[in-house]
């Protein structure tokens, strides 16, 4: 069972197995979640500018936005709530399986608009075959939204409650039909 042909069922049939729930949950999710691990430990703040930096320093929870307080003040009260909330994360070496996700999803996610128009599975209509219309992300900010958005989309189909009328619920299922797609090429058969 291929997580594509999984989201294929539910968009065809309206419909998702116990079975198939249980692959999204056990298998899909943990892969995804990989991925996510992946792009923590291969991220370096040299290739962020500084609105990104600032960004994944607020995603994380650790910082404040910025107000319009005076300087001194948000810097006091921002490096009071980081001592009183923030444990450096122990530090891990990877195990190599994190750093392969997230290279191989980078390729699956630049795949995307160029998965040749005939190897397009999605089953509902659109305006045109094939997914020219997917971005692939560009800066890290992006690539980090695109995998919670792959997360998020996946659960919600284990879940039962898939939004298919979402534009991101399209671009989750373009990344593993571009997954399925280039497993085949490189397998030279079904992958």
């Amino acid at each position: 069972m291929r997580a594509r042909d999984v989201l294929e069922r539910v968009i065809r049939e309206h419909d998702l197995s116990r079975e198939a729930s249980d692959f999204l949950a056990a298998a899909v999710l943990p892969h995804v979640e990989l991925v996510e691990e992946g792009f923590r430990v291969s991220l370096r703040a040299s290739g962020l500018d500084l609105a990104e930096l600032r960004w994944f320093v607020l995603a994380a929870g650790v910082g404040l936005p910025v107000t319009g307080g005076p300087s001194s003040r948000v810097a006091a009260a921002a490096e009071e709530t980081v001592e009183r909330r923030v444990h450096p994360p122990a530090v891990t070496k990877p195990s190599g399986s994190e750093l392969a996700a997230i290279d191989h999803a980078r390729i699956v996610f630049a795949l995307v608009p160029h998965l040749p128009d005939h190897e397009a599975h999605w089953p509902l209509r659109w305006p045109h075959p094939g997914y020219r219309d997917v971005d692939p992300p560009r800066r890290p900010t992006e690539l980090a939204a695109r995998i919670e958005e792959l997360e998020r989309h996946v659960w919600w189909t284990a879940a039962g409650r898939p939004s298919l009328d979402d534009p991101a619920y399209r671009r989750t299922f373009g990344f593993f039909d571009t997954a399925a797609w280039l497993g085949s090429q490189v397998l030279g058969g079904e992958a």
